[in-house]
């Protein structure tokens, strides 16, 4: 089964705290960390490296670099952290669930 854009938008985002907290990282280690393959974590490099804020100028951009197979991250923009919800977004999204659930039907459901 072939991967998802979300899968892989998900990944590429884990990716980028992930090497920032352990700088010099090898794609091989990556790939073993991430479940994926060398070439899909390179894959998922050269996007990020597309990636930045608004303006979209080289300052705006994340910075990696690949040295080798060792990546460092130089500027991880707004992705330094690992994704996470505040208490306040975790109830808020755990109610907007509960509320879908309680008005589907079991059939509707399924995907």
């Amino acid at each position: 089964m072939s991967e998802t854009a979300i899968a892989r938008a998900v990944r590429t985002f884990d990716l980028i705290p992930y090497i920032l907290n352990n700088p010099g990282v090898s794609i091989r280690e990556l790939a073993q960390e991430f479940n994926a393959d060398e070439k899909q974590i390179s894959d998922d490099l050269q996007i990020a490296f597309m990636c930045g804020l608004p303006g979209y100028t080289p300052y705006e951009l994340i910075e990696l670099q690949v040295c080798d197979g060792y990546v460092t991250v130089r500027e991880p923009q707004v992705l330094d952290k690992p994704r996470s919800f505040s208490a306040s977004e975790q109830l808020a999204l755990s109610l907007g669930l509960q509320m879908i659930e309680n008005s589907t039907t079991k059939t509707e459901i399924k995907l």
